[in-house]
């Protein structure tokens, strides 16, 4: 009986400690969102800021996922719906993640990596290649700092 219950005990650790390090240290919180883009037919090439509440709902298992979302677009122009993009192949190592991803309006697919010097703050960078209007090569950065608590 005391046997079963090390066990029990031995499994549960290894699983929380798994856990523990399997995720992005990413605090939810109010984060101000740096992003930039290149090789867009529209928009700016500048840097654009937003800030952004990120509860820990919706950080999700994929926190570079939302933190690139919620970045700002390359432009206001509202009449261009944001993409829709499915992440997959999400890879960690340390403060290094890395993932593939597909979107859809338009068309595009490539890659991610992150790296996250602190729980408060994450460097973000995609290229994916476009396929509408021709072949097209687009990168977009992300500069992610958690600024505090949402008010």
């Amino acid at each position: 009986m005391a046997f079963t219950k090390a066990r029990v005990a031995f499994w549960l650790a290894i699983t929380v400690h798994a856990n523990t390090f399997a995720q992005v240290p990413v605090r939810p919180g109010k984060w101000e969102l740096t992003g930039s883009f290149k090789g867009l037919p529209f928009g700016g090439s500048g840097e654009r800021v937003r800030t952004a509440c990120m509860s820990e709902a919706a950080l999700g298992a994929v926190p570079e996922k939302a933190l690139m979302e919620a970045a700002p677009p390359p432009t206001d122009d509202t009449s261009r719906p944001a993409p829709k993009c499915q992440y997959s192949q999400v890879r960690r190592e340390g403060p290094q993640s890395s993932w593939a991803l597909t979107c859809e309006g338009p068309t595009m697919t490539g890659s991610g990596s992150a790296t996250t010097t602190t729980p408060e703050q994450v460097d973000l960078l995609e290229t994916v290649e476009m396929k509408s209007f021709g072949t097209r090569t687009v990168q977009h950065a992300v500069r992610a700092r958690r600024l505090g608590d949402c008010s």
